[in-house]
């Protein structure tokens, strides 16, 4: 009797599961992946937009053959599984390369700031040649 109560529960929490993931999966039944993909510009994106996608539909088909109480092991879903983990990996490092670019840029610009106050002797608020160089030295000549 208690196993009974157990698988009921069990059920009663994969149908609202199963209502939770129609309802997150509207967006991408309703839409075609052209709609979706159409008003994004930033190429990073659209590559985040390809990888999510093809993560979830093969999750999807994954969780089912598990589901169906298929044999995984040598099943070509794997081999999809683990190519969509490959492109989902090339995008973070990615992303992390050019955060990595960014910083450097930025480490670039200091030195060079650094370098031409060093060299120059300006400071941030001044430029190299002030005001304060020419006054009282120009004459005004006649013709």
């Amino acid at each position: 009797m208690e196993s009974i109560e157990k698988v009921q529960q069990f059920l009663q929490s994969l149908d609202g599961s199963i209502d939770d993931l129609e309802t997150k999966l509207q967006p991408i039944i309703t839409q075609s992946l052209q709609e979706v993909i159409a008003p994004i510009e930033n190429p990073i994106e659209r590559i985040e937009v390809y990888n999510n996608y093809s993560y979830v539909l093969v999750s999807i088909i994954y969780a089912y053959l598990k589901s169906t109480g298929t044999d995984l092991t040598d099943h070509p879903i794997m081999k999809e599984l683990e190519r969509v983990k490959t492109y989902n990996k090339r995008h973070k490092d990615l992303i992390a390369e050019m955060a990595n670019k960014e910083s450097k840029d930025e480490e670039m610009k200091k030195s060079t700031r650094d370098f031409l106050t060093k060299t120059l002797g300006v400071k941030d608020d001044e430029t190299a040649i002030s005001k304060s160089n020419f006054q009282g030295t120009h004459k005004k000549f006649d013709n």
